[in-house]
């Protein structure tokens, strides 16, 4: 492989261990025979050349570590056509050009750890409609200076990831924030306000998981639908037909036709988790309502009433609960003070949420 493109510091790696290099691309080559050495080559003189200047500055001899552990893994994701120039991924090369670089001494001490994580994360938002990859390498790049271990690195990752959509992320999010500096876990939040603490923060999201940061719990409307999720499977989403929607274990579960999701939803995003049937026939029969009234085409929560005639008829509805009666979760539909509500109706390919609380 020619080194005439790139720059110094990964022309000197390439060239002492041309047979090794060449030796992985070949190998890589052989499982994957759709792999373009074109695309490869952009990713090393866009991507991983910047990256070994970077850590050049800093820490030369770290440099052949970290061109090693870029090169393996640049070429996983090219191969697979996650990274390139046509890759279905682009802020995967972003984040090694703009987020890899701000973190040059936990990138040294942890090479594969750390491109592996930064590109996980890429891979998994980047595939998870509503999610934001962009959001979340800003978030990142906004705390760097602020991250001065591995651990917070990964910690700060997690909990960015479900600010920016990925909702299944939450409880080890909120886990992940317990272990950072409060000002960094708030800062990935989004919380500006002089003197919040996170602990307060922590425990107000918990509670009110349709918050966001910067408004007050008081002034927010309740009830008021949050969301709509979900739609036709022929404009790229997930449902052949109408879904409808049921509780099983605390969470909300999705039918369309013969398939099945679980859905875990917060005001940060919604993700979809295929379930097998079975599954999602546990909640058949467990229609217990507290709170909300359903009409044909509008719902009563309390003594407020939301019309909903947009979706047609009303098919299904289900509360979430905040918690269940005694902590028994082998009572799947008894509610103690649900928060969200979810509805779906006769014309509509997605699902409409409703805050409670």
């Amino acid at each position: 492989m020619s080194t005439a493109p790139f720059s110094p510091m990964l022309a000197g790696v390439l060239r002492s261990g041309r047979d090794g290099f060449n030796a992985r691309f070949a190998d890589m080559k052989r499982r994957h025979p759709s792999l373009d050495a074109d695309a490869f080559s952009h990713v090393l003189l866009q991507s991983i050349a910047p990256l070994a200047e970077s850590v050049g500055r800093e820490q030369p001899d770290r440099v052949p570590a970290v061109v090693w552990a870029a090169y393996d893994a640049a070429l996983q994701l090219v191969a697979e056509r996650l990274s390139g120039p046509s890759g279905r991924h682009p802020m995967i090369e972003v984040s090694w050009q703009r987020l890899l670089p701000a973190v040059t001494p936990l990138l040294t001490q942890s090479p594969g750890k750390m491109i592996a994580a930064v590109s996980n994360a890429l891979c998994h938002l980047s595939s998870t409609m509503g999610a934001d990859p962009e959001e979340w390498v800003e978030r990142m790049l906004a705390c760097a200076p602020q991250l001065t271990t591995v651990e917070h690195f990964l910690a700060a990752g997690k909990l960015a990831a479900w600010r920016c959509g990925l909702a299944h992320f939450r409880e080890g999010a909120l886990a992940a924030g317990d272990t950072l500096p409060e000002a960094v876990a708030l800062r990935l939040l989004g919380c500006t306000t002089d003197g919040e603490k996170w602990a307060a923060v922590r425990a107000r999201v918990a509670e009110y998981p349709w918050w966001t940061p910067g408004e007050t719990v008081s002034d927010i409307p309740k009830p008021r639908v949050v969301k709509a999720v979900g739609s036709f499977r022929g404009f790229g989403g997930l449902f052949a037909e109408p879904p409808i929607v049921g509780i099983v274990d605390g969470n909300f579960v999705v039918r369309s036709g013969d398939e099945a999701w679980l859905l875990i939803c917060d005001a940060f995003g919604a993700t979809f988790h295929r379930v097998d049937m079975e599954y999602f026939n546990q909640s058949l029969g467990l229609r217990i309502r507290t709170r909300y009234r359903v009409e044909p085409t509008s719902v009563t929560v309390d003594s407020t009433r939301l019309d909903l005639a947009e979706l047609g008829e009303i098919t299904s509805s289900a509360a979430l609960p905040n918690t269940l009666m005694n902590g028994r979760r082998d009572i799947p539909n008894s509610v103690a003070d649900p928060h969200t509500l979810a509805v779906t109706g006769k014309y509509s390919h997605g699902i409409t949420l409703i805050a409670l609380r």
